[in-house]
């Protein structure tokens, strides 16, 4: 288990080192699937996941369920919540990509917890 940890780790730090810059990545993500805002969106959304259950397992008591149930919906709520604040304050529309790629952080977490 900290083999996959490492190596997820790994690709997500050197993702973000070696992607393009997140000013000119964001404003030309209209209709990229992939990108800088992407990858950023997924790794925050599985480090959140992965930090928060850790916090709540080992420093709060909880059990490993309630703990990650806690953790998927506080991640899933902060990427909805900062999309919506995208929205008010850039005068954005709606990016679902931003939502898919928070879901697709939590599932690598959820996959890293319960392996």
């Amino acid at each position: 288990m900290h083999m996959k940890v490492f190596a997820l780790s790994t690709i997500i730090i050197f993702s973000i080192c070696f992607a393009q810059s997140a000013q000119s990545d964001s404003l030309n993500m209209s209709h990229k699937i992939i990108g800088f805002d992407k990858i950023q969106h997924a790794a925050f959304s599985c480090l959140w996941t992965l930090s928060s259950q850790y916090v709540l397992v080992s420093k709060s008591g909880f059990g490993e369920q309630k703990a990650l149930s806690y953790s998927v919906s506080s991640s899933a709520l902060l990427g909805i919540t900062k999309e919506l604040n995208d929205v008010q304050t850039k005068e954005n529309p709606f990016n679902w990509g931003d939502i898919i790629a928070d879901g697709v952080g939590i599932a690598i977490a959820v996959l890293i917890i319960t392996q």
